[in-house]
């Protein structure tokens, strides 16, 4: 099984990025932290990215085993159930989840130095 774990950080005004933890047959195989372009302007835009990217990643580690994406907004979560896309399991989980926390981390941690500098 293939556990993907999504967060956000929306910055209003600035850069907003994405956290992505992926465990496969309960082993780590991935982390990264991505900026969202453009700059989304609310949140539920930022999360629905996350959720986004976490489906991107799921078709790279992918075996076609089952795929889970876990997200910690009840309100992007209810959206993209509602889209059904195939193979794959939406679902809510709590900040307070270590795995999720490890993607709300994620979101967070990109060197801001580097934006400015790489002008990304």
């Amino acid at each position: 099984m293939l556990e993907v774990y999504c967060d956000s950080s929306f910055n209003e005004g600035g850069p907003s990025f994405i956290g992505c933890f992926i465990i496969k047959d309960g082993i780590e195989v991935h982390q990264s932290t991505t900026r969202i372009l453009p700059d989304p302007i609310r949140n539920l835009e930022c999360e629905l990215a996350a959720i986004g990217f976490a489906i991107s990643e799921a078709a790279l580690f992918s075996d076609g085993s089952p795929v889970v994406i876990y997200n910690d907004s009840t309100e992007a979560v209810k959206e993209c159930q509602a889209r059904k896309t195939p193979g794959i399991v939406i679902e809510f989980v709590s900040r307070d989840n270590p795995r999720q926390s490890v993607a709300d981390r994620l979101s967070k941690k990109f060197p801001h130095m580097k934006i400015e500098t790489l002008d990304l």
